[in-house]
């Protein structure tokens, strides 16, 4: 019973860390405020759509971390990002740091 508990709480603890990367670098934005800043910008306006604001300071930090192209690091463990589809999906790149 002691095994099975355990069990549980380390995959709750996993599930919750994967949910915590997907759009991690990503908020929704005031689709409003983008409405009138823009209005003088586009001729087409979409009937529906999604805006997300982009953290970028985070983002470049982040990038810094990715293993080197054809390393062993790369190989094993590459770094994951999160990016949103027009869709409204997410998908989810394998990156690698290429000199």
């Amino acid at each position: 019973m002691r095994k099975l508990v355990l069990l549980l709480l380390l995959l709750g603890m996993a599930a919750g860390q994967i949910q915590a990367q997907t759009g991690q670098f990503w908020s929704e934005a005031d689709q409003d405020f983008l409405l009138q800043t823009q209005k003088s910008l586009r001729d087409v306006y979409p009937q529906q759509f999604r805006s997300l604001a982009l953290d970028l300071p985070a983002l470049r930090n982040y990038l810094k971390k990715a293993p080197m192209e054809f390393s062993a690091e790369a190989k094993k463990k590459p770094l994951l990002l999160d990016l949103p589809l027009p869709d409204g999906r997410w998908e989810t790149f394998e990156l690698v740091e290429s000199p």
